[in-house]
């Protein structure tokens, strides 16, 4: 948990320096179940307005609309890539994230 928080964070900061416009979101499953002060403290500061679906994931979404390769692989299929590039996209549209 402490990896993914830092790494979050690291890259907001990047962009928000930058003044580069980004989304972010999990690819994979990334539960924050941690009940360490420092850890929630840290994750408190992850902007959840440029992360689609925080508590949630790719692999999520494309398991429960069975939008899956074959039952042996779950990696998305093409159905599933382009269905989350488009709520991807209405997220960014929804919220006017092309700019910082």
């Amino acid at each position: 948990e402490m990896r993914y928080i830092d790494h979050v964070l690291d890259l907001q900061n990047y962009f928000k320096l930058n003044q580069i416009p980004y989304v972010m979101y999990n690819s994979l499953p990334n539960k924050l179940q941690s009940s360490n002060d420092d850890l929630i403290e840290m994750a408190s500061h992850i902007d959840k307005t440029r992360f689609f679906r925080f508590e949630s994931s790719h692999y999520d979404y494309v398991m429960a609309e069975k939008e899956i390769v074959s039952p042996n692989d779950p990696h998305p299929s093409t159905q599933g890539h382009i269905k989350w590039a488009q709520m991807i996209k209405e997220f960014i549209d929804a919220n006017n994230l092309r700019t910082i």
